[in-house]
C-alpha cells in the first residue's frame, strides 16, 4: 500500500482508524511505503492537521507494524518545501 500526504490531512482523532484500517488492508507481512510530510510543531500550511516527525510517526505505528526503512527524503515535498519521511512499515501479526 503506499501512503503520500494523505495522513496528514486527516483530523487528529482519526489518525489510529487510520494505521488500524492499513493493518486491517494488509496481508501477513504487507508493507506500507509511505512519504509523510512533518513539520516542527508550528503545525502545517493549509489543510494539513498533523505531520509527526519521526518518533511521533513510530509511537503511533510501531505496535502493529514493524520499521523496516525510515530517513529523511533527500527533496523536501513542493511547492513549500515540507521535509518529508520516507517509510516502510512491514504489518505485524
Amino acid at each position: 500500500m503506499i501512503e503520500h500526504t494523505c495522513y496528514c490531512a486527516l483530523p487528529l482523532d482519526q489518525l489510529d482508524a487510520y494505521r488500524d484500517a492499513v493493518w486491517g488492508l494488509l496481508r501477513p507481512g504487507g508493507r506500507l511505503l509511505g512519504a509523510f510530510l512533518f513539520f516542527d510543531d508550528a503545525g502545517g500550511p493549509g489543510l494539513m492537521q498533523v505531520a509527526p516527525g519521526p518518533a511521533a510517526l513510530l509511537a503511533r505505528f510501531g505496535g502493529r507494524f514493524q520499521t523496516r526503512h525510515l530517513q529523511t527524503a533527500p527533496e523536501a515535498f513542493r511547492p513549500r518545501g515540507v521535509p518529508q519521511l520516507e517509510v516502510v512499515f512491514e504489518k505485524v501479526d
